[in-house]
């Protein structure tokens, strides 16, 4: 079915399966067959009886090609280049986490725990317009969801902040006077026009506003949660949604 070399550490012959996702560029490592392993638990299901150099995996709509491709670089580099830093885009990560996780690798392996770890750190410490869009798009991989209720819910924080902010008899006054202020605003509302322009994420972020108020009507109120108003604590998160 494909006419195609042996993939190998060696210029003799290429000894670790090269990994092929229809309609993508063949993968091929550096990696040994064991290291191969050790970063996708079950690639061997999908190596072929007849062809033992080649793995098949489907389509890249259901496992990230990018993320079998950029776990197989960032694992290269810290086994071969370890001083280098290796850069890849919050997307790049999630689709990381995406290959990983369809590949074998459990919720409390090492290497999965930490990098879920790290993307919630970024998606909760700041996004621009790009960087949510370009999420979104990942939303009907597999293990991807906790990623995508992530965005939806900082989303729908952001709608009800900058809803109160509106209301302040202040506002208009602080976006006449204060040039950071209103550039925080204007990009939220950029954000919220590109949300009102998907019905299926308008949806998401609504389901998770109704989530977030029902929370914040059952109990512990926003003030003793936190300390200070609930829109002082707004403006601040707003603050962080610079493009």
């Amino acid at each position: 079915m494909y006419n195609l070399p042996h993939a190998s550490t060696s210029s003799v012959r290429i000894i670790s399966p090269i990994i092929l996702i229809p309609g993508q560029k063949p993968l091929s490592t550096t990696l040994t067959p064991q290291q191969v392993s050790e970063l996708f638990p079950i690639l061997r299901i999908y190596i072929e009886r007849s062809q033992p150099s080649i793995a098949i995996l489907p389509s890249s709509g259901i496992v990230s090609y990018i993320g079998v491709e950029q776990a197989l670089r960032q694992r290269e580099a810290e086994i071969y280049e370890p001083h280098e830093e290796y850069g890849s885009s919050l997307a790049e990560l999630i689709q990381v986490y995406q290959a990983l996780a369809f590949l074998g690798n459990k919720p409390t392996s090492r290497a999965r725990w930490a990098l879920g770890k790290k993307i919630k750190q970024e998606i909760d410490e700041d996004l621009c317009l790009v960087e949510y869009q370009e999420i979104w798009e990942l939303r009907h991989m597999p293990f991807t969801q906790p990623f995508i209720k992530a965005i939806t819910k900082r989303l729908a924080r952001m709608e009800m902040g900058l809803a109160n902010l509106m209301r302040q008899a202040m506002f208009q006054w602080t976006m006449d006077t204060d040039a950071e202020f209103a550039r925080t605003v204007d990009s939220a509302a950029t954000i919220l026009r590109w949300v009102y322009a998907d019905a299926s994420l308008e949806r998401e972020v609504a389901t998770m506003r109704v989530k977030l108020e029902l929370e914040a009507k059952r109990g512990d109120s926003m003030e003793k949660r936190g300390g200070g108003s609930a829109v002082g604590r707004f403006s601040v998160r707003l603050e962080t949604v610079l493009e």
